[in-house]
């Protein structure tokens, strides 16, 4: 045991995992100890309307970069990295703009697709959202390539502290879904700031831009926008039909039930799965660049990921709607129904999601492509 625990001290794999970990869980267990406070402040209908409009703008945020993020940390070096980073903050600048004159002409349009009359009187936030929500995913891949876990796990406290506090805040003050969105933005751009302004300032050449080298990987890392974002977009909208679905036929309230359902199951992947994730996509990177596999650390992370899984989501699909009753109040006892229903299928995202970053590792996109054809 004593060899165990000081290979683990010592491995910087679970040094990494740790550090996001930590940050990561501080985050949700503020999200969740705050979940019963807010459902009392906001009801299922609110937070359907909240929904919906997240539902939109994500759709939106998979076009943000083109994609081209997710190859700042598999770039076979750190000129090639610093380009695709600029690439994609150009291309968030672009869709950020095009997207708030999109809403700007087809409100009208977008609202009745959604099935959600008040939805447009914040559709205007819309470029906002995208914008920063665009600027995070980018630095959050250079924070992953330069070993920058640390900062990251700041970054999800701080996002997981502001969207609550400014929430309860302004529910207590004003009465309706207002404390939500500005909750929701706010948590948006203040971790993006700070974020982005601790690489900028440390001169890394990131705003000098070379037009050649610009082209130049656009056209080697083409597969991201050619695959990889058509993959992105249908995964979105396959994961988000059931809520438009809902908002069509069973109304907003509906929609409220299966977001809180879906942010409860989603909750394992994020304190646990995601950090490993990020881990795993940077020590991948090495040993698959370096040894032309990395088949040893995937096997210890499907490995663990099961291990994780499996009692945690059977033991929630069996108490699920009492528990639902219990900690957010009898109004939201529907989306623990839901769970029940859903928890299988995050328990395979759950152990699937870490480990899908290999079809990038392998620049293989185009199998990414096809399983959200399916999936959809």
């Amino acid at each position: 045991m004593k060899t165990i625990l000081n290979r683990i001290k010592n491995s910087e794999f679970f040094r990494n995992t740790a550090i996001l970990s930590s940050g990561t869980t501080i985050a949700q267990a503020v999200s969740f100890l705050t979940a019963p406070v807010l459902t009392r402040i906001y009801g299922p209908a609110d937070y359907g309307l909240l929904g919906i409009f997240s539902i939109f703008t994500s759709l939106v945020v998979a076009l943000a970069t083109f994609q081209y993020h997710n190859g700042i940390v598999v770039a076979e070096n750190d000129d090639e990295s610093r380009a695709l980073l600029q690439i994609s903050i150009l291309i968030t600048i672009l869709v950020s703009l095009i997207s708030g004159l999109a809403v700007a002409v087809g409100g009208n349009l977008i609202v009745k697709v959604y099935a959600s009359e008040p939805l447009k009187g914040w559709l205007w936030l819309t470029p906002v959202s995208v914008f920063f929500q665009g600027l995070n995913q980018v630095f959050s891949a250079w924070a992953v390539r330069k070993k920058a876990f640390k900062l990251l796990s700041f970054n999800r406290i701080s996002t997981a502290l502001l969207a609550p506090a400014f929430s309860i805040v302004i529910g207590f003050l004003v009465m309706g879904v207002l404390g939500l969105f500005v909750g929701l933005v706010i948590s948006q751009i203040i971790p993006t700031i700070r974020m982005s302004y601790f690489f900028l300032k440390q001169r890394d050449g990131l705003l000098e831009f070379d037009r050649e080298e610009l082209l130049k990987v656009c056209g080697k890392y083409v597969n991201y926008p050619r695959f990889t974002l058509p993959a992105g977009f249908l995964n979105i909208i396959s994961n988000q039909m059931p809520a438009i679905i809902l908002s069509h036929t069973a109304g907003v309230q509906a929609v409220g039930w299966f977001g809180l359902s879906s942010r409860m199951l989603g909750l394992p992947s994020t304190i646990i799965a995601s950090s490993i994730g990020d881990v795993f996509r940077q020590r991948a990177t090495k040993d698959y660049y370096g040894t032309g596999t990395c088949q040893p650390v995937f096997m210890k992370v499907f490995k663990t990921l099961v291990a994780l899984a499996l009692p945690a989501f059977l033991i929630l699909a069996i108490i699920a709607p009492s528990l639902f009753e219990f900690f957010f109040g009898s109004q939201w006892r529907e989306a623990g129904v839901i769970t029940q229903i859903l928890a299988v299928f995050y328990m395979a995202k759950f152990i699937v999601s870490p480990l899908s970053y290999m079809i990038f590792i392998a620049n293989k996109q185009w199998i990414s492509l096809l399983i959200d054809i399916l999936l959809l």
